[in-house]
């Protein structure tokens, strides 16, 4: 009799562990996908910030900053200002703005077709993250695959 109960409550016990390993594989799990989808953003930063690196060269950077500097502090200013300046600063900032903008969308619709972070990884991490997004085939997940979901296939790249 005295076999019974225990065996009852190593029963439970282990069932028990059992929901408690799934719950861990499922955090570990989230974790490791949370870390690929966190890659990928970096990668995609990196891909704007170097298409909008090279549409300056040096001196024009230079140039830039320096006139962006200037809309800081006549924003400060107290005193009226020539209107052909503001004119000017306007178009500059207009000019600025076009051109992050169209670096922004041009580097993420090119990243989101043909995605991949692994140039910019160390070892550890590149295979990590191949092997969830070539081996398992789980893709970046965005807005436009959150809405309109698409059947995933793995590509050969």
């Amino acid at each position: 009799m005295g076999d019974q109960s225990f065996n009852s409550l190593a029963l439970i016990s282990s069932r028990y562990t059992t929901t408690a390993v799934k719950v861990l594989i499922e955090l570990a799990a989230a974790h490791i996908f949370s870390l690929c989808q966190a890659l990928d953003l970096r990668a995609m930063k990196l891909l704007v910030l170097h298409s909008v690196h090279t549409e300056f060269n040096t001196e024009e950077r230079f140039v830039h900053i320096g006139k962006s500097m200037r809309v800081t502090i006549i924003d400060y200013l107290t005193t009226p200002l020539d209107p052909l300046v503001l004119e000017e600063m306007e178009a500059l900032v207009m000019k600025v703005t076009l051109l992050l903008q169209e670096g922004w969308y041009s580097s993420m619709n090119v990243y989101l077709d043909h995605y991949d972070a692994s140039p910019i990884l160390g070892t550890a991490l590149k295979s990590i993250y191949e092997y969830v997004r070539k081996t398992l085939g789980i893709p970046f997940l965005h807005t436009a695959r959150i809405l309109t979901p698409i059947p995933y296939k793995a590509s050969s790249n």
